[in-house]
């Protein structure tokens, strides 16, 4: 440091953050056990107070007031994330002796550190450069840079497409998941047996009005899988077995359809990047080896499974989202075409993905009074098309309604710990109003505190909208009684959203897939399926499983595992827009904050990495893109 008198402090305040770090929370010992990486952690964060103390006077004390609070909350989880998964509790986080000085100091030492670290970070993004300068682009000699910066587009597609296709040639004809053989019993029409698994999707229950009289009709389709993943399935089952007489090249059809839609929207992407936005042509290329290294990208992306379809177009809507909101569009209605594509694509291909997209696109109106014609009738188109799909096209193809309990997942969650912690206090009435929804002599036993599916399975299909509002004031009641039981069930649910454990996303494994292809071949045996793992690809099945696991062990990278990261990633990045004052940067952002909203009202918990994925995609677009917008003369010019 320049100035000898700063190194007290900045000592001090070190010694503060690496004690608060250290500290266990565990009553048998004070410290976590010694380890020989506490030397570089000390020093660095040393390092990170010097920085942070030398350049003060660079900072806006308005601004750094998101950033403490950032700091704060990002302080809490981790330490609340400690004692739930310790104890299941807030037990480990009191503030109360004997533990208060150890809850305090920990406390303190991570908001400090987080605070030191933003600050490091925000600094580097305001010196490192994203936009090009004049031609600077054509002076590298490379030729793949050449080619980047001529055809971005093709380059862009013709790598993406090559350099994925060792992956979709090792998990031939594809990983998967759990929910893809109800989708192919449904797709041909097979019935929903009892015996495939303890959690299954509910009987197909589609009502109609005949004659004044509403009448239950007979269907083997429902879209609680979206139906048009579910039909896709089928007809590229049908075209591998017409064209290769194979249900596995059926699969890999699939698989090969959802990358090429997402190579060519990744394409796209970094044309829009180097040709509209300026971005230098360094920034495209770290864009796609992002997709291209990141194992839970490829991992999901050669899954069967709906989100392998659903990404293509959520990107493209984020991406056209943010050309209109910048006014960077070369040809106005092509744009707006491309995002009404994807809009209807988001829609038909993920349930929730209606509620993403018009939320985003109200709230942005709000925002952008200067668009809010445009932003108007994307809101309006969406809410029209949802509405219509739901309501007129499913029902008039004899497509049921996915089950009302997906939307109760947090509730049931609640209601079962109540049941279960505190059982004896429920009143009969209340009883009789929870039965009426949900098997009330099921709920505690089988409460999940990581998951709801097993409680949610519980539902009751007989149950009427009378019955589901009588629940929802006793679950409102309820709330009032022991308020603690609710927050508890909530965090047990989602912390892993917001606790960076060194744990992450699971990924579907080949040993997990070959059990759900043995399912499925049985329980679609009257199609004579017959889905299976190449016995002559399993060297190099294993190879790639083992290089995926050992990427995500190295250190730094095995953050890309943690689905914390991206949350808190994302969180960095609407501060950093706030902070800078950009408006149509911090904008870019709303759809993946209200996806995080949807991961918290979901049935699972932050180490499921098909629901995680979203995020993992998507992150980069607008990462990409908004500090582009926050770097260039016309991004600074809030509309």
């Amino acid at each position: 440091m320049k100035k000898k008198s700063g190194f007290i402090p900045a000592l001090l305040l070190t010694l503060i953050q690496f004690f608060g770090l250290e500290i266990s929370i565990s009553p048998e010992e004070t410290f976590q056990m010694f380890s020989i990486l506490e030397i570089p952690l000390f020093l660095l964060i040393f390092l990170l107070t010097c920085n942070m103390i030398q350049n003060t006077k660079k900072f806006d004390k308005q601004q750094m007031i998101p950033v403490i609070f950032l700091s704060v909350l990002f302080s809490f989880f981790v330490n609340a994330g400690q004692s739930i998964e310790k104890t299941g509790d807030f037990s480990e986080l009191s503030l109360v002796p004997p533990t208060l000085f150890k809850t305090l100091v920990s406390l303190t030492g991570y908001a400090l550190f987080f605070f030191m670290s933003i600050c490091f970070l925000f600094q580097k993004l305001n010196e490192t450069s994203f936009i090009q300068n004049g031609s600077s682009a054509d002076t590298k000699s490379s030729f793949f840079f050449h080619a980047l910066t001529k055809k971005p587009f093709l380059t862009s597609f013709v790598s993406m497409f090559l350099l994925s296709l060792p992956a979709m040639i090792a998990t031939f004809p594809g990983i998967m998941n759990g929910d893809i053989y109800f989708q192919i019993a449904q797709g041909f029409g097979l019935e929903n047996k009892k015996e495939w698994v303890i959690v299954s999707p509910p009987k197909p229950e589609l009502y109609k009005m005949t004659d004044g009289e509403r009448v239950k009709i007979n269907t083997k389709l429902s879209n609680y899988h979206p139906v048009a993943h579910t039909m896709l399935l089928r007809e590229c089952l049908l075209l591998g077995y017409r064209l290769f007489g194979s249900d596995n090249a059926g699969a890999f059809i699939l698989i090969l359809l959802q990358n090429l839609l997402l190579d060519l929207v990744l394409a796209y992407c970094v044309s829009k990047m180097l040709k509209q936005f300026s971005v230098k042509p360094i920034w495209g290329i770290l864009f796609l080896s992002y997709f291209l290294i990141n194992p839970a990208i490829s991992g999901q992306m050669t899954t069967l499974s709906k989100e392998g379809i659903y990404i293509p177009f959520l990107i493209l809507v984020i991406l056209e989202n943010i050309t209109i909101i910048s006014e960077k569009s070369d040809h106005i209605f092509k744009d707006l075409i491309l995002c009404l594509i994807g809009i209807i694509g988001v829609i038909v291909f993920r349930n929730e993905g209606k509620f993403l997209l018009t939320a985003s696109f109200f709230i942005t109106l709000l925002f952008l009074p200067g668009k809010r014609s445009i932003y108007t009738a994307l809101f309006s188109f969406t809410l029209i098309f949802a509405l219509s799909y739901e309501l007129l096209i499913l029902p008039a193809c004899n497509v049921a309604p996915g089950s009302v309990r997906e939307m109760l997942s947090l509730p049931v969650q609640q209601t079962a710990r109540y049941v279960r912690d505190a059982g004896s206090t429920v009143t009969e009435t209340e009883k009789k109003h929870i039965n009426a929804v949900w098997d009330y002599d099921l709920l505690g036993e089988k409460y999940n505190p990581d998951i709801s599916d097993p409680v949610k399975q519980t539902y009751r299909q007989t149950a009427t909208i009378s019955d589901l509002k009588r629940y929802a004031f006793t679950w409102y009641d309820m709330l009032l009684k022991r308020p603690d039981i609710y927050i508890l069930a909530a965090m047990n649910n989602y912390y892993l959203y917001f606790y960076p454990k060194n744990t992450g996303s699971l990924n579907t494994n080949f040993g997990f897939a070959s059990g759900e292809m043995w399912l499925a071949n049985k329980n679609c045996s009257e199609i004579n399926l017959d889905l299976h793992f190449p016995e002559e690809l399993s060297g190099i099945r294993n190879f790639y499983e083992n290089a995926r696991l050992w990427i995500f062990s190295l250190p730094l990278l095995r953050c890309f595992w943690v689905s914390a990261f991206y949350v808190w990633a994302l969180f960095i990045y609407e501060i950093y827009c706030f902070t800078r004052k950009n408006r149509n940067a911090f904008i870019s952002g709303i759809p993946m904050l209200i996806q995080i909203l949807v991961f918290i009202t979901g049935p699972t918990n932050g180490n499921y990495g098909r629901y995680i994925f979203i995020l993992k995609a998507c992150l980069p677009v607008i990462l990409i893109f908004g500090i582009s917008l926050i770097h260039s003369k016309s991004g600074a010019e809030n509309n």
